[in-house]
């Protein structure tokens, strides 16, 4: 294996239902592997830890030794910050675990096409964020990236399974919904390898914002046109409830606590 490094955070222990519609017959179960830091500046991020602090870079066979300690797992997301900012190393741990036998994906804000379709080769399924439409993408993310998005998820395809992250947040309208789907799906045609997720933002630690009032983004995600083949929408609360929307009514698909068990690696000051 390459001598290849990331700047290592930690994991996060996690059930990955938003993806389980790509794999009915396997309760997904494993631990996120977080690297800093983001190339996004993201209003309303809960995270913001990613952009202030300099994490240790840690050799990829280290992580894997550390992440086999761990206890029982059969699916492992790499994501940050932005894990496209250290794609190889990224495609060296997917490539190590998927010859293990474990369900790989990664979590990305898009911007660098060409490394997602890389990475997506080494994937089971890529999850995509778009925070906002073409023409409020650099007031919401600091970046003017929808069309780089656009193209990854059209990539991305053509390879994997995709998930793409509509963020609701306190400027989103239905509008802007209905604006997004209508450009993701004339980007892939909404094959059934494409599914889509509607996520609030969160109030994390007091470090995001209020989410919109849930029946309100309900209502949007119901009435949106095209509608999705595949509806997940999350909601945090003191319990994390997943619903989908199934015919035209949203069902309770999960609902747990929210686990605050994070496993930091130490920060450089």
């Amino acid at each position: 294996m390459p001598n290849l490094s990331l700047p290592f955070v930690g994991f996060e222990r996690g059930y990955f239902l938003d993806i389980q519609c790509f794999f009915p017959n396997k309760q997904l179960i494993g631990h996120k592997i977080l690297a800093g830091p983001c190339n996004c500046r993201c209003y309303y991020c809960h995270r913001r830890d990613f952009l202030e602090k300099r994490f240790p870079d840690v050799p990829v066979n280290e992580i894997l030794i550390r992440l086999r300690e761990l206890e029982y797992y059969n699916t492992v997301v790499v994501t940050g910050g932005e894990i496209t900012l250290h794609f190889k190393a990224a495609i060296s741990i997917m490539n190590a675990l998927q010859a293990e036998g474990i369900t790989t994906l990664f979590s990305t804000n898009g911007l660098f096409p060409d490394r997602v379709t890389a990475m997506c080769q080494y994937a089971d399924a890529v999850k995509i964020d778009i925070k906002d439409t073409r023409g409020k993408y650099r007031d919401t993310s600091g970046q003017d990236a929808y069309d780089l998005v656009m193209e990854s998820l059209s990539n991305a395809s053509r390879f994997t399974n995709v998930e793409f992250k509509i963020i609701i947040h306190e400027h989103t309208t239905k509008d802007d919904i209905e604006a997004i789907l209508r450009d993701v799906k004339s980007a892939t045609g909404f094959p059934s390898n494409v599914a889509v997720q509607f996520q609030p933002v969160r109030d994390f630690l007091n470090a995001g914002l209020i989410e919109p009032s849930i029946n309100n983004v309900m209502m949007m995600c119901a009435e949106a046109n095209p509608r999705p083949q595949i509806a997940l929408l999350k909601h945090y609360g003191t319990v994390e409830r997943i619903y989908r929307l199934i015919d035209e009514d949203w069902i309770v698909f999960r609902e747990k606590e929210i686990p605050l068990r994070f496993d930091w690696g130490t920060p450089h000051e």
